[in-house]
């Protein structure tokens, strides 16, 4: 039986589901509530909590070359934040339906490419344990323990939140553009506590994978499907797929857009071939295209937004570019089938809260006794593991 014939067998169809959360256009981005951004054990965390009852928490982690601070918008409790079309479209939806969303970053604001450090085994290095420590800090803090908790990550994130899940008890795992690595797939997959031993099953999965993307990334994913199925654990994958753009594209997810602006951007963009007659981005993910594409694009743009970098338009358009063409980019445009995929198949996994104190205990400095109440607050005694330099492409945020 061959590679593709496996991966058939695993997850045979694109996930439908019925929920289809309304875009905010430019009307409705007052129904979000200010993010939050505070420093916790030296990573930064930003977090929008729903204003009325909360269905669970998604903790969210970003892919290499973005920031936590994409995840909000800037406000008086998030200064620094500047948040990105897709990204916040994405924190919309899931707070329309009831989540809060906290992003936390990587140690210190990660390497010199802002990713996250992965390796095997995560108790031998402070990313996946230093990331255990804040969730149990936030949950203690805001009395979540009873919540449903899953994980989301886009690319270096989504490895981040699959490794996650084998020392952390999740409710369900989110993985977009990213599988494990080969040295973690070489691993029995059994979420476990190697402080004391206790295992527990494994959480639905779902994958959102591109095949516009380099070989080595779709063999980690079709790996990592196949190594999750062997150990038991319920996945499911979904294939990005590009997407038209309209004249009311941009007011739908650009806050402080509106539908005039959106018809002159649009308009714009086809005239510089960007988006075709057809209303599909042209704009193919390569790393000779970018630069002379960038600047005829903010040329064409310029006068709509004077303050473009300031602001951060020009991550702004890539994103929503990129991921139309659905590409290696992080996209809102499947939040509700992640949820969907939450809610429907990890609905009946148990709350592992802290009446299963064992699961959670001696990852890190909060134990067990504080966050059943005790005051103790934790402290990161983890020294600093310094990343190789290496050569990323840009087509892998």
């Amino acid at each position: 039986m061959n590679l593709s014939t496996i991966l058939v067998l695993i997850c045979t169809a694109t996930i439908g589901y019925s929920h289809k959360t309304p875009l905010p256009g430019p009307d409705n981005w007052d129904r979000l509530p200010e993010a939050q951004h505070k420093i916790i054990l030296e990573r930064e965390t930003v977090s929008t909590v729903p204003s009325g009852t909360i269905s669970g928490i998604i903790f969210a982690f970003h892919g290499c070359l973005q920031y936590v601070t994409q995840f909000g918008f800037a406000s008086t409790a998030c200064p620094t934040c500047h948040g990105t079309p897709e990204v916040m479209t994405l924190v919309y939806k899931a707070v329309q339906r009831g989540y809060a969303v906290v992003a936390v970053g990587a140690h210190r604001g990660g390497d010199k490419w802002r990713c996250y450090e992965t390796h095997w085994p995560p108790e031998e290095h402070n990313e996946i344990s230093g990331i255990i420590k804040v969730m149990k800090h936030i949950m203690t803090e805001r009395k979540w323990w009873h919540l449903p908790r899953y994980a989301f990550g886009s690319s270096s994130g989504g490895c981040v939140a699959l490794e996650l899940a084998l020392r952390f008890p999740l409710q369900g795992v989110a993985s977009m553009l990213m599988g494990l690595h080969l040295n973690t797939l070489g691993e029995a997959l059994q979420p476990r506590n190697p402080h004391n031993g206790h295992v527990w099953d494994h959480p639905p999965v779902i994958i959102l994978r591109t095949l516009q993307d380099e070989d080595s990334v779709i063999e980690r994913v079709n790996r990592t499907l196949i190594a999750l199925h062997n150990q038991g654990a319920l996945t499911q994958k979904i294939e990005l797929q590009p997407y038209l753009l309209t004249p009311h594209f941009f007011a739908e997810r650009m806050r402080g857009v509106d539908a005039e602006v959106s018809q002159k951007i649009f308009a714009r963009l086809q005239d510089i071939d960007v988006i075709n007659k057809d209303g599909l981005c042209i704009w193919k993910k390569c790393e000779n295209c970018w630069d002379p594409l960038y600047e005829k694009m903010k040329s064409a743009l310029w006068d709509l937004f004077p303050q473009w970098e300031d602001l951060y338009y020009d991550a702004a358009f890539k994103e929503m570019l990129w991921a139309s063409e659905g590409v290696h980019e992080t996209t809102s445009e499947y939040t509700d089938d992640i949820i969907d995929f939450f809610e429907t198949r990890a609905s009946t996994m148990p709350i592992l809260a802290a009446d299963h104190p064992a699961l959670h205990a001696e990852h890190e400095s909060v134990d067990a006794t504080a966050f059943l109440g005790s005051p103790k607050q934790a402290q990161s005694h983890v020294s600093d593991v310094q990343r190789p330099n290496h050569h990323r492409r840009r087509t892998m945020g």
